[in-house]
């Protein structure tokens, strides 16, 4: 009626491992993946003190394996597992060893991997902080700490091991933000820190791939929430996908479109209608690698995006319906050149149209007049504190996934409405020289042209 060695374990929580045969050269990470097991389920407030394993009497790979990383035989079991034979796969009666390993604990009774979780389905979740940015405590903590164990740091920190080594890779670069923050925000220079300084680069822009891995494995985040622009060989125009798409076009063995892509042809990622990731304006919003926000403030302050992106929308059309309607005569036929612009900014985009074209086009009469604002506006050229013509107002609400269009469209426009003022004020000018040196002879003025 004695318990048994498993049924204590049971009563604690036990850690079931299944043990493989490996090549001699991977014990090494054997060993350590032990270690991190050990650290995870050796946390959350000393809830476990113990590793108690079950391995088959027969594997004495597994045996040894263990035996070697301090696991003592503290019984035996019997019980049924799946096992092959000639026939094929049966259900087969084994008997099992219970291996036990008593947890390595720190001063004051706590253990090593504080920040760990005790539970063993935690063991595949991933660190508390892995998406977080890390803080100037954290990174000077951490360079005080960076000759210890990675691992034991990394479970302090509540961050993974690889995080861990990368960071303190970037510590040591002059050239990253990071080692500024560290090592010159306090007018001094560390122990370790580079002895020149070299001049501070633009940070690198996070790969795509990196941040569809992100998307598809955050557990914070939807899948379905976001999506993909890709170039296609045959299209001038980039392509969107939903992000969990299926692969109809790529080949290979790849079943998601988004992983099956080249990364060079990847143009940018949507959170639904935002922009995260965009390669043509070195846009980052889901790691924040460019000095821009992260992931979770995007999705935190999402609809206040929305609802400013649709103000300005409402604004900028409402703008260019007015100035429509007063060069064309009436408000049907300034909603029907509006529309009708909206198409040929479209087939701009679809490379069917020049950008000079449609700048010329938007320009005339037919459409926002020389001066860009329906000829009742000012003109442009006027500094900083001139208005905006109602028709560089409409193409600044052009979406962030064609933040290419959006620059060559205003660069045409500014420049040609630039000139158009020029040339106006230039003949003002004329004129008023003329003038006076008519009123000087005694002539009356000749009237202006048209």
């Amino acid at each position: 009626s004695e318990p048994t060695p498993l049924e204590r374990a049971q009563a604690r929580g036990v850690l079931c491992v299944r043990a493989q045969r490996r090549r001699p050269e991977a014990e090494l990470k054997e060993h350590r993946l032990e270690r991190l097991a050990e650290q995870r389920v050796g946390g959350g407030g000393g809830a476990c003190e113990e590793v108690w394993l079950e391995v088959s009497a027969a594997n004495s790979h597994a045996l040894s394996f263990y035996s070697s990383c301090g696991f003592r035989q503290a019984g035996s079991t019997r019980g049924s597992e799946v096992q092959r034979g000639e026939g094929g796969f049966s259900m087969v009666d084994v008997e099992r060893r219970v291996l036990c390993k008593p947890l390595a604990r720190l001063r004051g009774g706590h253990v090593r991997a504080a920040h760990a979780r005790a539970a063993a389905p935690a063991m595949c979740a991933p660190p508390a902080r892995v998406h977080q940015a890390y803080t100037a405590e954290e990174d000077a903590w951490l360079w005080e700490r960076r000759h210890e164990p990675a691992a034991e740091v990394a479970a302090a920190l509540g961050r993974g091991e690889k995080s861990v080594v990368a960071r303190l890779a970037r510590l040591r670069l002059p050239s990253t933000s990071g080692h500024a923050r560290l090592f010159h925000a306090r007018g001094g220079q560390r122990e370790g820190a580079g002895a020149e300084e070299e001049p501070s680069k633009g940070a690198p822009l996070r790969p795509a791939r990196d941040c569809l891995q992100r998307i598809a494995h955050d557990p914070s985040l939807r899948s379905s929430d976001f999506s993909v622009g890709y170039r296609d060989r045959f299209r001038p125009a980039a392509l969107e996908a939903p992000f969990d798409a299926p692969n109809e076009a790529v080949r290979g063995g790849e079943r998601s479109l988004v992983f099956a892509l080249p990364e060079h042809r990847i143009e940018f990622i949507k959170y639904r209608r935002r922009v995260v990731w965009h390669k043509g304006s070195r846009t980052d919003l889901v790691f924040g690698s460019t000095g821009q926000c992260r992931i979770q403030e995007v999705v935190a302050t999402y609809a206040e995006w929305e609802e400013d992106r649709a103000a300005a929308l409402r604004r900028a059309r409402a703008r260019a319906s007015r100035a429509l309607s007063r060069s064309l005569g009436g408000k049907p036929a300034g909603r029907e050149a509006l529309a009708a612009f909206g198409r040929r900014v479209g087939r701009v985009n679809a490379g069917e149209l020049t950008a000079a074209a449609l700048a010329e086009e938007a320009l005339s009469p037919a459409y926002f007049g020389a001066d860009g604002d329906g000829g009742f506006g000012e003109p442009s050229a006027g500094g900083e504190n001139a208005p905006m013509a109602a028709v560089l107002e409409l193409v600044s609400t052009l979406p962030d996934e064609r933040a290419a269009l959006r620059e060559e469209l205003e660069a045409e426009l500014r420049g040609r409405i630039a000139s158009s003022a020029a040339r106006e004020s230039l003949r003002a000018a004329r004129e008023a020289t003329v003038s006076a040196k008519q009123a000087l002879e005694g002539r009356p003025p000749r009237p202006s042209a048209p």
